[in-house]
């Protein structure tokens, strides 16, 4: 079995992700029942783990979609053979998602593939009251490490990957915004097999308003890389208009996602242990935007001031009148 035949089973298939974020919209939340305003439901939720050592494949996947709350079970695989073992492990939480791949190679520059990746995934949706912005705070922690003396070059490099993204929906959510926030940064969603993997293993550092990246990666030259990265993601709104004949309270709110993504990989010596390592630090409204999260999934929101329109406009005087006292000044220097 080749690592294309491995990448494209259905237990690994993260461009499948992508493509499933772009395919959603409102009318699947509705599909499952009306949600209550101004509250963030987890929306889906999916882990997955694979292990390999030469020809021997052991698998794990778990998916939940909207309805209940629950969230997707762990993922594990794991596989030992004549001295090498290969493990991945994922996880999720409302506020958290954490990835392990380890392939303990032993020192022997023939060995053939030991490989171990896997990813969690977790998405969010509400719909709000105001057309008003939400940002994420969210922190990645994590080690890499390459413990083989393997050549960092050829058909089976030594190496260890994270790879990660926070992704808000974009105020042009209907008009192909997803795919535009991928293209620039050269990301292409449909990969599959080896060509998918390549672009993981050299998935960018990147920042957008609402894609944010992160993608590190260690090899037999470059050993180890400890990762401890804050960063910010924002989902603008989208109207949500019922069709005709249609009433719900959700006609005329305003519809925000979130999706979280988190990658390891692991190559013949190669360790990625991102365990319980991207997080949700806050979520950030503006004033006078009521949120509130799932019953029982408990995540910290901070309200960010908005100036009042009296103190923005003395502001604004304040400024122009330290302008006209500089340029007053400025004259009379002229003048003397």
């Amino acid at each position: 079995m080749t690592v294309s035949e491995v990448l494209n089973r259905p237990s690994f298939r993260p461009h499948a992700l992508v493509a499933s974020v772009l395919a959603l919209a409102a009318s699947s939340v509705l599909a499952s029942g009306t949600p209550e305003l101004n509250r963030w439901y987890v929306m889906e939720s999916k882990t997955s783990a694979v292990a390999l050592i030469d020809g021997r494949l052991q698998n794990d996947f778990h998916r939940h979609i909207y309805g209940d709350g629950l969230l997707a079970e762990d993922s594990q695989a794991r596989l030992t053979l004549d001295g090498r073992s290969a493990e991945a492990r994922n996880s999720v939480a409302a506020g958290r998602i954490g990835s392990f791949s380890g392939a303990f190679q032993a020192l022997d520059p023939d060995a053939t593939i030991s490989l171990a990746h896997g990813y969690s995934m977790i998405s969010f949706s509400a719909f709000l009251s105001n057309a008003a912005p939400v940002t994420l705070d969210l922190h990645l922690t994590g080690s890499l490490q390459t413990l083989g003396d393997r050549a960092a070059t050829g058909v089976d490099p030594s190496r260890a990957v994270v790879a990660a993204y926070g992704l808000g929906s974009p105020s042009d959510v209907n008009e192909g915004g997803y795919q535009r926030l991928f293209a620039n940064i050269g990301i292409d969603p449909n990969l599959e097999g080896e060509a998918l993997l390549n672009q993981l293993a050299h998935w960018p550092t990147t920042a957008q308003r609402n894609l944010q990246t992160v993608g590190v990666q260690t090899n037999s030259l470059n050993r180890s890389a400890e990762v401890d990265q804050h960063f910010s993601v924002t989902a603008d709104s989208t109207r949500y208009d019922c069709p005709a004949g249609v009433v719900s309270p959700l006609c005329g709110s305003y519809y925000l996602q979130f999706h979280l993504f988190l990658f390891t990989a692991a190559e013949n010596g190669g360790v990625a242990d991102f365990s319980h390592s991207l997080a949700i630090d806050a979520i950030r409204v503006a004033e006078g935007t009521s949120l509130s999260f799932d019953p029982g999934q408990a995540l910290p929101v901070i309200t960010t001031p908005v100036p009042e329109p009296g103190r923005a406009a003395l502001l604004g005087l304040g400024l122009l009148a330290i302008g006209g006292l500089k340029w007053r000044r400025s004259m009379r220097k002229q003048e003397r």
